[in-house]
């Protein structure tokens, strides 16, 4: 029986409807075989390859039926293949021993999203505005924030300032561009940042009620004093002092390197990376993939530490005569 699969192409099966139930068995056995060794293997690579392979095989055996080869091959690694290789490439990343891994790939990706900061506009304040108690600063691309003294806010003047009952709006720029803001903050009570890169260093003595951030990159230094924080951001970074009621932070990557005083501190993230001397907490809860680090409690309340993980290893150490409780879940808690 001869088949031709192109002009002038063509092949011999050699044994009719028994060749091509044969061909087909075989495929099957292959998609079977392809599929263990993917499922069993423990290199992320290497199960995405053998995927990709056995929804190749899978395309195939269908092709007849579906007469759209190509498009099943496509609509399967848009749909599966691509998917699970981001899922499982960020699991292994993130259950890594070495946490920084994980924190430096998503550092990398950011910066292939936002672009380095020498391939960008950087613009200086050449502008001034008075404070307010509230503060809004929108801005398309990238803002580098000091916070200090005194009631004077200056910035470029590609950004537009207004003012919409009693909060000061400060808004505009382009994503290409940094901004270079200087905010004097001592009648500052709340400041809301949103940009797609945000680098923020506070030298303010006096507390703010509430501070949030909205960014892909967040970065932070100095200190920072708050009733409430709360960072929704791809990455976080934060290397300085901060100290809040109530820390919430919403990351793909977290890295904390610093002093902490907080009542309660809630985690959300995929890799957790700390360094931290924590003190005044009552409740620290973490749920994230990967947990790494070391944390130092100075006392001032009893604290109960809750993290919940799929793989890591927390060494903590206790300085204080303070009790503390740990509920640990899927990462490894040593104690010093």
């Amino acid at each position: 029986m001869n088949l031709k699969f192109a002009e002038g192409i063509e092949y011999y099966t050699g044994g009719g409807i028994m060749g091509d139930f044969k061909r087909r068995l075989l495929l099957i056995l292959a998609v079977l075989t392809l599929g263990t060794i993917g499922f069993l293997t423990p290199y992320v690579p290497l199960k995405v390859v053998f995927v990709f392979f056995a929804i190749a095989c899978t395309g195939y055996i269908v092709k007849e039926y579906t007469g759209k080869w190509i498009e099943f091959l496509i609509l399967s690694v848009l749909l599966f293949l691509i998917p699970m290789a981001n899922v499982e490439t960020f699991r292994y990343m993130a259950e890594t021993k070495d946490s920084n891994v994980f924190v430096n790939t998503v550092e990398n990706i950011i910066e292939s999203f936002t672009g380095s900061e020498g391939s960008k506009i950087y613009y200086h304040p050449d502008t001034k505005v008075e404070s307010r108690e509230n503060v809004v600063i929108d801005v398309d691309g990238g803002v580098d924030i000091v916070v200090g003294k005194g009631n004077i806010i200056e910035f470029p003047s590609q950004l537009k300032t207004s003012v919409k009952n009693g909060t000061l709006e400060i808004k505009g720029g382009t994503k290409n561009s940094i901004y270079k803001v200087l905010v004097g903050g001592d009648m500052i009570r709340s400041l809301e940042i949103s940009s797609l890169s945000v680098k923020l260093k506070s030298e303010l003595e006096n507390s703010l009620e509430h501070l949030s951030i909205d960014s892909v990159d967040t970065k932070l230094s100095g200190s920072i004093k708050s009733d409430y924080a709360e960072f929704d951001s791809t990455g976080f970074d934060l290397d300085g002092n901060i100290s809040v009621n109530e820390l919430v932070i919403n990351s793909v990557g977290v890295n904390i390197n610093g002093n902490v005083s907080s009542n309660r501190i809630n985690i959300d993230s995929v890799g957790l990376n700390l360094n931290i001397v924590l003190s005044n907490c009552s409740l620290f809860e973490a749920f994230t993939t990967g947990a790494n680090g070391k944390i130092t409690y100075a006392g001032g309340k009893n604290l109960r530490l809750s993290i919940n993980s799929t793989g890591g290893k927390i060494i903590f150490k206790n300085d204080s005569d303070s009790s503390v409780s740990i509920q640990a879940e899927g990462v490894k808690v040593v104690r010093e």
